[in-house]
């Protein structure tokens, strides 16, 4: 487990910048956007194929929260964790 929490923190700062640079660039309207699995779990979930996009948000800070909790659970709690996620989300 000690390995494993080691890349976890190693992986924690990428995936937050990667996550950052997702959410803040700019969407090319000429470009296709659909991503297919995304879409048909909206579609599934929420009813809505349109917000695709939500579903992604949600699966991206879970991946970081989930990279976090690997790296970091013998110093914080899980509540703790997701706090620090949901944070940065609402940072962005």
């Amino acid at each position: 487990m000690p390995e494993l929490a080691r890349v976890a923190r190693a992986l924690l700062i990428p995936v937050a910048v990667s996550i950052a640079w997702l959410s803040l660039k700019p969407l090319d309207p000429l470009a296709d956007q659909d991503t297919g699995l995304l879409v048909w779990v909206a579609n599934w979930a929420l009813g809505d194929a349109d917000q695709s996009d939500k579903v992604g948000h949600t699966l991206a800070y879970a991946a970081l929260a989930f990279t976090a909790y690997l790296g970091y659970a013998h110093r914080m709690s899980a509540l703790r964790i997701l706090m620090l996620a949901f944070a940065y989300g609402a940072f962005l």
